[in-house]
């Protein structure tokens, strides 16, 4: 039992780190990137799947097996991909982390399962986690100017919200919370005074 609670937490570790490097690539697309992911995870999986247990199921069978994954898999990536490029790998994967929920409730309504405390309290917290995400702000004695060089980007500055394009700076004084959302493919320069040490020295 240990150890297949282990090799899980391993598979999660792995999805994480995944995602968040997938968030860094900005030279593909969404719909590039979730090709190449396919290509050489699906080779690999059918490798793996071929070798511990030989090929025995229908033709019509494999093509069903591709279509699911060519929708539960492509273009939920597609679009996770999109997410994680605008929002950041955190944001998005706590977002794309409700999914098991969405198939907890359809099996509640759909097939009589029942809740489980466990289950409710999970639900409970992961529910806390979205409302403190989606209010979060954060602030820094650093007075903060914001170049928007491409896109679209949002400020929430002191509760009043701000749309930038192109050409546009934005001055963010020092101590006051605020926060930002790209509401399309953003290039950024912010500028701080005095100098962000931790992001000059990378810690």
């Amino acid at each position: 039992m240990f150890c297949a609670t282990l090799v899980v937490a391993l598979a999660c570790v792995c999805w994480g780190v995944d995602n968040h490097l997938t968030a860094l690539i900005d030279g593909l697309t969404p719909a590039e990137s979730t090709f190449w992911k396919g290509l050489v995870a699906g080779s690999v999986n059918l490798l793996l799947g071929v070798v511990a247990q030989p090929l025995t199921a229908s033709l019509s069978g494999v093509l069903g097996a591709l279509g699911l994954g060519a929708v539960a898999y492509g273009v939920s990536i597609v679009l996770y991909i999109q997410a994680a490029q605008r929002l950041g790998a955190t944001r998005a994967q706590l977002f794309f982390a409700t999914a098991p929920f969405f198939g907890g409730a359809g099996s509640l309504l759909l097939l009589g399962e029942r809740l489980t405390p466990a289950q409710g309290v999970a639900a409970l917290i992961l529910t806390a986690s979205l409302v403190l995400l989606l209010r979060e702000r954060h602030a820094h004695p650093h007075e903060q100017i914001t170049n928007v060089l491409e896109g679209q980007f949002e400020l929430t500055i002191a509760g009043e919200v701000h749309t930038a394009g192109p050409g546009t700076a934005i001055i963010i004084p020092g101590g006051v919370r605020h926060s930002g959302k790209a509401l399309s493919d953003c290039r950024l320069l912010d500028v701080f005074y005095p100098v962000r040490e931790e992001y000059r020295t990378g810690k």
